[in-house]
């Protein structure tokens, strides 16, 4: 039951994509569509296995393919409370294993083939961020 209520988050965060399009006039900017789409098919695998509708292949909108890829690399690539980060090597390999049945190929690939860019992206936002549990960065808002 608790994967169920997991799962759900799609639905709930389309749904306040929704509200905050209403609430604020924003429905019709050329991109809310897009921000849907990742919002709610993130989680759908290229073999029809996701959720929150079980899409597959070229039924996904592309832009949530994307998002899928950039999701799981950087969740693999990030240190957890439960597990330690993976190289990049490590996580394209994975993805690389996956493509076709979980992830988009061509994304894999996209990605892999800019790896370079990825990590110093990370790293500058690694740099730049403030220290965990500290309050550096607060202190304008006090």
């Amino acid at each position: 039951s608790e994967f169920g209520v997991m799962r759900s988050h799609v639905e709930v965060g389309r749904g306040i994509v929704d509200m905050l399009a209403e609430e604020f006039e924003l429905a019709t900017l050329p991109h809310v569509d897009m921000l849907r789409n990742v919002v709610l098919h993130h989680h759908e695998a290229s073999d029809g296995s996701g959720y929150p509708r079980g899409l597959g292949g070229d039924d996904i909108p592309p832009e949530a393919r994307i998002v899928r890829v950039a999701d799981v690399f950087d969740a693999l690539t990030s240190d957890r409370p439960y597990k330690t980060a993976w190289s990049d090597e490590d996580a394209i390999d994975f993805l690389r294993r996956r493509a076709r049945s979980q992830f988009d190929q061509e994304c894999v690939e996209a990605l892999a083939a800019q790896l370079p860019a990825a990590a110093d992206f990370r790293r500058h936002f690694a740099e730049s961020a403030p220290a965990a549990n500290s309050h550096e960065g607060y202190a304008a808002d006090l």
